[in-house]
């Protein structure tokens, strides 16, 4: 049973920063900066700086 909670939470945070870097994605489109983006997301600079280099956000 506890293996099962394991693998749930790590499939939620995948699907947490997948949205994450989906909404940093927005977020760049409407002109805000890689700081200011990491501030409201509460992630480090290089991620958002990672997250925005790639074309499309994973999923």
């Amino acid at each position: 049973m506890l293996q099962h909670a394991k693998r749930h939470q790590a499939t939620s945070r995948k699907q947490v920063r997948a949205d994450q870097e989906a909404e940093a994605h927005r977020l760049q489109a409407q002109g805000l900066s890689i700081r200011v983006i990491a501030g409201r997301l509460g992630v480090p600079k290089t991620t958002v700086q990672n997250w925005l280099g790639r074309k499309e956000p994973t999923r």
